[in-house]
């Protein structure tokens, strides 16, 4: 009998432990929440989403992990369009009084209304953006003269973006990505020689984290190719916080920037070859004319006498601005004079590039930015700076845009971005810029009418019609349209035995490859088409619009869905161009249809490659463990079978922070 009083007595004391242990229960809640806290302060922002994650897979209606998820989506280089959902969440409770770092607090912070404006600004929701940045100047201080100041900005940007979007692109851009420069991690901040065959640049992974650890890249280009890029980081005697800002044209110079614990400079390394190796110097600091205050990036121009940085101290015109320092006979670099209001402006300047010794490339959340930073390009002429004209919607977007090394004449240059064809979290594209072409359509009726035809805007005796300038003249000729097109389609001409539809004048091109690409990197658009042309080319196309005016406005909707290379093209030439006589029978499928005869793919996350096989224990804490032989005679782990990248690449940050750091994201072997 004492035994069973024991008994029960040990099961009654345990009941609590064993509740609060419980998956779901508020302990597990609250210890989870405060697990994601520190990896958030430590901008691990993916390990963070995991575990926030987990927290609102129980929570869901609390409006401070709503928020707390949302900000780790806008702190991440490309998933920041989930922040969105979250965050109109999280401002359906807000509070002045917010406790940071607690799972009891139930209400979001009020910043909640900024990051969701910004959150439809990136998604180019501009109405929606103007709604929620209104909503947050109307809660906070009018004594709060930062942020006042930071949601006037944002504004301001959002008045740009609608100007820009109710007109048409300004430039075409094409984007490449430079493959061999590229690692399965982040490469960015890249810097070239003025012949494109030397390189700087760094690589670090990132994962969603702004920590340090930055690797110095240094690649030569030998016939057209480039060697394997080598870490110089140890040369330099870089702590894993510095990056490259400038290498001189004959690629043996080059500055640097240095972040160390908030104190940063500007440094310069040289290049010494030896027939035994080749040596860039220990980085040292320049003189104190260039290194006071915040100093961020610095770039000397072709000529040797000037350099132009970029510095936050009190001759500043507000925040970043761009300066310029002449060098004396001495060699020195002397008293810094700032740019003044033509360039700089009570916002950031950043990142300035020059073409020639009076063509600055510079990046701004000033001027006419449509969002964050854009790039922006100025002359100098007899002492004085050209109004900054900006590079243009297309090359512009309404995230931010920065670290553009222009090339050639400008129209092509260097940047860093992410995209459907990145192989990691930020890669390494070259850009060329086009003045932007309205394809030619043409008249689809034998009779003659009034309506204007619209033709492309590089010919210069015609100017292209703006089919926003009178809706109701455009509505009538819509209909005249119509009328025509079903007059026409009762008895087609001889000559085209395919007439077009009634309802599709305009589609946007998305994509163009010598092979099938992957079904699965469409899915993010609905309706995509794979065209198989003529010229055995495989072409994917979107939408199907009866106005320019409506192309336009998908045509964000697919650039901001990685689709940087998307136009606009005529369905007339699309289908003269890439069919037969225009007959599209059996060389077009839909992108559903050519999933659902391939069957589904799956994912894993690979995480080792070793010589022998071993036993999968050996690998601790990794559960379900797979190996394969691969084609090299090698042994490959894996984990896992994900329907979707996005869950696979939840499973690859698990697995790298318990120690295998060099995990990655296969398609599941068959």
């Amino acid at each position: 009998m004492k035994n069973n009083i024991l008994y029960i007595l040990f099961l009654l004391f345990s009941l609590p432990i064993f509740v609060s242990a419980q998956t779901g229960s508020y302990s597990d809640l609250k210890s989870k929440f405060k697990d994601a806290e520190y990896d958030y302060s430590q901008e691990d922002y993916y390990l963070a989403l995991s575990k926030y994650a987990y927290v609102y897979r129980f929570d869901s209606l609390n409006a401070n992990v709503n928020y707390c998820m949302g900000v780790c989506y806008m702190k991440t280089a490309f998933e920041k369009p989930k922040a969105k959902t979250y965050l109109e969440k999280a401002v359906k409770k807000v509070t002045k009084d917010y406790k940071d770092g607690t799972y009891d607090e139930k209400s979001a912070r009020q910043d909640a209304f900024l990051f969701l404006g910004q959150a439809y600004r990136l998604n180019n929701d501009i109405n929606k953006a103007v709604e929620a940045f209104s909503e947050y100047k109307k809660i906070i201080s009018k004594d709060d003269k930062n942020n006042q100041g930071l949601v006037d900005k944002e504004l301001l940007q959002c008045a740009n973006a609608k100007k820009v979007f109710q007109g048409k692109p300004t430039v075409s851009v094409v984007r490449n990505n430079v493959s061999d420069l590229n690692s399965a991690f982040s490469d960015y901040n890249v810097v070239f020689n003025s012949d494109e065959n030397v390189v700087v640049f760094i690589n670090q992974q990132l994962e969603g984290k702004s920590n340090d650890d930055m690797r110095l890249m240094y690649s030569k280009k030998t016939d057209g190719k480039w060697s394997e890029p080598i870490d110089i980081s140890e040369k330099v005697n870089t702590k894993g916080n510095m990056w490259p800002t400038w290498l001189a044209a004959d690629g043996k110079y080059m500055l640097l920037a240095e972040d160390d614990d908030s104190k940063t400079a500007i440094l310069e390394s040289k290049l010494n070859i030896t027939p035994e190796d080749t040596i860039w110097t220990s980085a040292k600091k320049l003189n104190g004319n260039i290194n006071k205050g915040k100093v961020t990036h610095a770039v000397i121009s072709p000529d040797g006498k000037f350099i132009y940085f970029t510095s936050d101290r009190k001759e500043s015109l507000g925040g970043l601005d761009i300066f310029r320092s002449e060098k004396a006979a001495s060699g020195e670099w002397g008293e810094a004079v700032n740019l003044g209001p033509k360039i700089n402006t009570p916002y950031n300047e950043e990142t300035p590039f020059l073409l020639d010794d009076n063509t600055l490339f510079f990046s701004s959340e000033g001027h006419s930015s449509i969002g964050g930073y854009d790039v922006f390009k100025a002359k100098l002429d007899n002492g004085i700076w050209s109004d900054p004209i900006n590079l243009g919607y297309m090359f512009n977007t309404t995230d931010d845009n920065i670290f553009f090394q222009p090339i050639i004449d400008g129209n092509s240059g260097f940047t860093y971005s992410t995209g459907d064809d990145a192989t990691g979290e930020r890669d390494i594209y070259k850009i060329n810029i086009f003045p932007f072409k309205e394809d030619v359509v043409q008249n689809i009726t034998q009779e003659k009418s009034n309506e204007s035809q619209v033709v492309s805007t590089d010919e210069k005796k015609n100017e292209p019609t703006d089919l926003k300038k009178d809706e109701g003249k455009e509505q009538k000729q819509q209909e005249q349209i119509q009328k025509n097109l079903q007059k026409n389609n009762k008895g087609a001409d001889k000559n085209n035995s395919q007439p077009l539809t009634t309802n599709c004048k305009f589609i946007i091109q998305i994509a163009a490859s010598i092979k099938e690409e992957n079904p699965y990197i469409f899915t993010k658009l609905k309706g995509v088409k794979q065209n198989k042309s003529k010229k055995a080319l495989y072409i994917y196309t979107f939408g199907e619009y009866q106005t320019y005016t409506a192309a336009f406005n998908d045509l964000h909707n697919a650039q901001d869905r990685g689709f940087k290379d998307a136009y606009i093209i005529s369905y007339a030439k699309f289908k003269n161009q890439n069919f037969e006589g225009e007959n599209e029978s059996g060389n077009v499928k839909s992108i559903d249809e050519i999933i659902k005869e391939i069957g589904p793919v799956y994912f894993a996350v690979q995480f080792a490659t070793i010589n022998k096989q071993v036993e999968n224990t050996v690998f601790k804490n990794i559960s379900d463990v797979k190996s394969r032989l691969s084609k090299y005679k090698l042994y490959e782990y894996y984990t896992g079978k994900f329907n979707s990248y996005s869950e696979a690449k939840k499973q690859q940050n698990k697995v790298r922070s318990i120690g295998y750091a060099d995990a990655f994201v296969i398609e599941y072997p068959k």
